[in-house]
């Protein structure tokens, strides 16, 4: 689906910040239409905002994330792709809540093959959000989908 736009808890946040009040966003129909899509029951939904720069897909995708209660929410910097590695590697920390999560982490941190630590954080980080019933991830500054295509 694509929309053009020109207290201590356990949840899992990156660091992005929320918008306190949809006064900051004069999207009302966009941000309907996205919570009709992803209410719908059936697998896991993606939505697209597309749009210049400034226009607020960003801020609409805090704010859409600041209303629901998942328990992960995280976004992913994808303006390039070491910014985005980071962002996942980041998410593989704060993903990791027992000390055997901690270990698997680390051992593979040691591969020294790029693609294949790089596969298997990915797939560290399907495995810990599989069990969790709710989760958004927001990719950010992504050009076109080929970049992110093998962390999605």
């Amino acid at each position: 689906v694509y929309f053009n736009i020109s207290g201590k808890d356990s949840s899992i946040r990156s660091s992005m910040t929320y918008p306190t009040e949809p006064i900051h966003l004069v999207r009302s129909r966009i941000y309907s239409q996205m919570k009709e899509v992803f209410q719908q029951n059936n697998g896991i939904k993606t939505i697209a905002l597309v749009g210049i720069g400034g226009s607020g897909k960003t801020t609409l995708a805090h704010y859409y994330a600041s209303q629901q209660d998942a328990p992960v929410i995280w976004e992913f910097n994808a303006q390039t792709q070491a910014s985005l590695q980071r962002s996942f590697a980041k998410l593989a920390q704060a993903l990791s809540k027992t000390n055997e999560d901690t270990k698997i982490l680390n051992s593979l941190y040691d591969i020294k093959n790029f693609q294949e630590r790089e596969d298997k954080i990915v797939q560290f980080i399907k495995e810990r959000v599989k069990i969790t019933s709710k989760w958004i991830f927001i990719f950010d500054n992504v050009e076109k989908f080929s970049d992110i295509q093998n962390y999605y």
